[in-house]
C-alpha cells in the first residue's frame, strides 16, 4: 500500500518542478507532467533531479532522453562494479584517484589534499600547515586546477580555476586569491575535506558535440 504521506509530497513537488520548468522553457504542463513522470518510471529520475538535468527541455527528443543516466541508474551500476567491500577505495577521490592508477586506469592527477583540520599536502612532499604554505605550494602546480570535495557528487561544490597574475579565476571570471580559497575550504560547513586535481578536457568527439548547436 502506498504511504499517502510520500504521494503528496511527491505530488507537490511535481506540481513545482513542472512549474518551474515552465518558467524556464516555456514547456506545456501536460507534456511537461507525462515527460517527468516517463523519466522517473523508465530511467528512476526524481523529479527535481530532471529539471536539474535539463531533462525537461521540450527540445529533446525521446532518443536523446534516454542518454540521460539518473542517480538511481548510476548507483546501480556503481554498486555492480565497485562492490561494497571497499568504499573507501572507490568513494573518497582522495583515495580513489590513487587506486584507479594502481589498477592501470586513467584517472585525474592528484596534486593536493585540503582538510579543514590539520594539515594539507602538495605534490609531491609538501606538508601545508598554513595559509602562507598553500600560498607558496600552489604556485608550483599547472596553471589550471580543479578542486573539489573528496566526498561530493553531481558538481556540488566543484571549482574550476586558472591561476593568472597572482590570482585564480574561474570560467565565469570570478576571481580569488589563493589565500582567500584556502580560508575557504577550511571553513567549508559542508565538506571537510577536498581534493585538488589537474583539470582534463573532454575528448575530441564529446567536445564537438557538445559544441555543435541543436537544429531548430
Amino acid at each position: 500500500m502506498r504511504n499517502p504521506a510520500r504521494v503528496v509530497v511527491q505530488t507537490s513537488t511535481l506540481v513545482r518542478v513542472v512549474r518551474e520548468a515552465r518558467r524556464e522553457y516555456g514547456a506545456g504542463v501536460i507534456a511537461t507532467t507525462r515527460r517527468a513522470r516517463r523519466l522517473r518510471r523508465r530511467q528512476g529520475f526524481l523529479y527535481d533531479e530532471a529539471l536539474r538535468a535539463g531533462a525537461l527541455d521540450p527540445a529533446l527528443g525521446d532518443q536523446e532522453l534516454r542518454g540521460f543516466v539518473s542517480d538511481h541508474e548510476n548507483h546501480a551500476a556503481q554498486r555492480r562494479l565497485n562492490g561494497g567491500d571497499s568504499p573507501a577505495l572507490t568513494h573518497d577521490k582522495g583515495v580513489l584517484y590513487l587506486y584507479l592508477r594502481a589498477l592501470g586506469l586513467p584517472a585525474p592527477e592528484l596534486l593536493g589534499i585540503i582538510h579543514r583540520v590539520g594539515d594539507g599536502w602538495i605534490r609531491p612532499d609538501l606538508v601545508i600547515p598554513a595559509r602562507a604554505d598553500f600560498e607558496g605550494a600552489l604556485a608550483g602546480l599547472p596553471s589550471e586546477i580543479v578542486v573539489k570535495p573528496t566526498l561530493g557528487y553531481g558538481g556540488a561544490g566543484v571549482r574550476v580555476l586558472t591561476r593568472r597574475d597572482g590570482e585564480l579565476i574561474d570560467p565565469v571570471g570570478r576571481r580569488i586569491t589563493p589565500g582567500a580559497l584556502w580560508d575557504a575550504l577550511r571553513s567549508d560547513a559542508e565538506y571537510d575535506c577536498h581534493v585538488i586535481q589537474e583539470r582534463i578536457r573532454n575528448g575530441s568527439e564529446v567536445a564537438m558535440r557538445r559544441s555543435t548547436p541543436r537544429a531548430s
